[in-house]
């Protein structure tokens, strides 16, 4: 067993003698595993900090795809960021994991990847890693964990995803964020765009990015045609989003873009605001083509709201 593997293994057993901040739902420790229980076929993994504004809808988007449980690893978001989670956990439909930068000059989201797996190995079927501005759906509609019964023989699945900037808004507009922004660049014919991954946790052999997990056993990583990632790479050959989709809103609108920017990320480079800043006016000016699948599901996502947090807001005119 190598270092991190043996201090995340001691974490994990640590959690489980009863450690108040880790406690976990009964059901996601128990003996069965993921064949025990349903609702434990596939979950969630998220790194969040600050993102209350947008917990409710894409909570409420997690439930809607089939997905039993979201883990929500907190960095240090600030008082009253975390409240719209409340109804959900009290659902027993999330889980929130304080999870401050451990160790210094580490990523937190790696780290929190790994411990998800290291927790969650034998207990969850498929588990998605992915951010509170990705959206993952299908196109064809429909629960995306009835769609993964069809990899069962599989053990990690690449998702394709679309970045979607501010589509003209300079303010944040009401409504859903899946219904206003709508605009992204053309297809194109090879690939160019990262993926986000959906595995089951016991094959992960090593978490080295935010966009590629290595699997156990020389098991790769496929798309939904499953044809395997570029070698050495976080992308696939081509564009296959007919059963699965991951659209990523990464900047919302212009006023929410710079408040993201002024938050920083966990890691920071000296550059990077300037370089998502420029990547930003460049995925403005090249978004083009108008992509709507992904409002199949907003009415669910909207009762959904309504049902666990008792409002939702209205249906956007656009």
């Amino acid at each position: 067993m190598n270092p991190i593997s043996r201090l995340l293994w001691k974490l994990n057993k640590e959690y489980r003698r009863g450690h108040s901040f880790a406690a976990l739902p009964e059901a996601a420790v128990d003996s069965q595993g993921a064949a025990g229980n349903e609702h434990w076929y596939f979950c969630v993994c998220a790194i969040v900090k600050d993102e209350g504004p947008y917990l409710d809808e894409w909570l409420a988007m997690q439930s809607v795809i089939g997905a039993g449980h979201v883990f929500l690893y907190d960095n240090g978001s600030a008082p009253g960021q975390l409240e719209p989670a409340e109804p959900w956990i009290a659902r027993g439909m999330a889980t929130i994991i304080p999870w401050p930068a451990f160790i210094a000059k580490s990523n937190p989201q790696f780290l929190a990847y790994a411990h998800a797996c290291a927790m969650l190995a034998g207990r969850c079927r498929w588990l998605g890693f992915y951010d509170v501005d990705e959206f993952l759906f299908s196109p064809g509609g429909g629960p995306v964990s009835a769609l993964l019964r069809d990899y069962e023989d599989l053990r990690g699945l690449a998702v394709f995803r679309r970045d979607f900037g501010t589509c003209g808004h300079a303010e944040a507009p009401p409504g859903l964020v899946m219904e206003n922004y709508r605009r992204r660049p053309p297809s194109p014919r090879r690939s160019r765009n990262k993926v986000k991954c959906v595995v089951d946790p016991a094959a992960v052999a090593e978490v080295r990015s935010a966009h590629q997990l290595a699997l156990r056993g020389g098991q790769v990583l496929v798309d939904e045609a499953r044809q395997p990632l570029v070698k050495g790479r976080d992308r696939c050959m081509e564009e296959r989003c007919e059963r699965f989709c991951m659209n990523h809103y990464i900047s919302k609108s212009a006023a929410e873009f710079r408040e993201k920017l002024a938050r920083g990320r966990m890691i920071r480079r000296d550059d990077w605001a300037d370089k998502v800043a420029a990547y930003l006016e460049g995925l403005d000016r090249r978004s083009t083509e108008t992509d709507e699948a992904i409002l199949q599901y907003a009415p669910a996502a909207r009762a959904r709201m309504e049902e666990v947090c008792g409002k939702a807001p209205p249906p956007c005119g656009l």
